[in-house]
């Protein structure tokens, strides 16, 4: 398989009561960006083991990790952002390489809509989007 156009790391920073509700929320968008053109979604790496310890590096809870086309990146955007507006308290932290363009976030997802607004202006506009 050719390497993604597009690599998108998407964190929901769960506060402490509610980390299981996060996860679950996370493996549920798991599956619905799988549904889309992606060619890889996986749950978003953790810390490693401890140290003297067997076993691999745990998924971090509210962390995916997607490669896809350029093209269909903004699928996967928009799928995010109508997933992620109905949840309140989240912190959305997200970071991607579209093409040669890195695309930093952190902030709630009202914020993260009005930046994938902008990004969509700036690529029908051929412009790269303003900081």
């Amino acid at each position: 398989m050719n390497q993604p156009n597009a690599r998108i790391e998407l964190r929901i920073a769960p506060d402490d009561e509610h980390a299981e509700e996060t996860d679950r929320f996370a493996r549920d968008l798991l599956r619905a960006v799988r549904e889309l053109p992606v060619d890889s979604a996986e749950l978003g790496p953790g810390a490693p083991p401890p140290a003297g310890t067997k076993g691999a590096t745990l998924a971090a809870v509210g962390a995916l990790a997607i490669g896809v086309s350029t093209n269909a990146a903004w699928d996967v955007i928009k799928l995010l952002i109508s997933r992620l507006m109905n949840r309140r308290n989240t912190l959305v932290k997200l970071e991607g390489l579209v093409g040669s363009e890195l695309i930093r976030f952190e902030g709630t997802p009202a914020e993260f809509e009005k930046l994938a607004a902008a990004l969509a202006a700036a690529k029908r506009g051929g412009e790269s989007p303003a900081p």
